[in-house]
């Protein structure tokens, strides 16, 4: 899940700063896939700065380098099949299907 606190430490430690702890893992397998949890899109974050309860705390969307991320750590495939895929309507499916 890259939005709410976890989008905030990326943006100051560097995007690859999230899954470096397992970079190495990661690269031996031979395919390995996540859930992403949310759409990846050119829309602001609604979660950032959000409080549990807050109606936009669990609305999700995830900075566009997030792509770039998975595929440096070996991610291939991710799973879209997840209760915030559609937090951004049709638009944001289509718009992650790009990245």
């Amino acid at each position: 899940m890259f939005d709410r606190q976890i989008r905030q430490v990326a943006q100051k430690n560097g995007p690859d700063f999230i899954l470096a702890k397992v970079k190495d893992f990661l690269a031996v397998a031979d395919c390995a896939v996540a859930n992403l949890e949310g759409p990846i899109t050119t829309q602001p974050s609604q979660s950032v700065n959000t409080l549990p309860g807050d109606p936009k705390n669990t609305i999700f969307t995830f900075d566009k380098s997030v792509a770039a991320v998975l595929a440096n750590h070996n991610i291939k495939a991710v799973s879209l099949a997840n209760n915030h895929i559609d937090d951004f309507g049709p638009a944001g499916e289509a718009e992650t299907a790009n990245f």
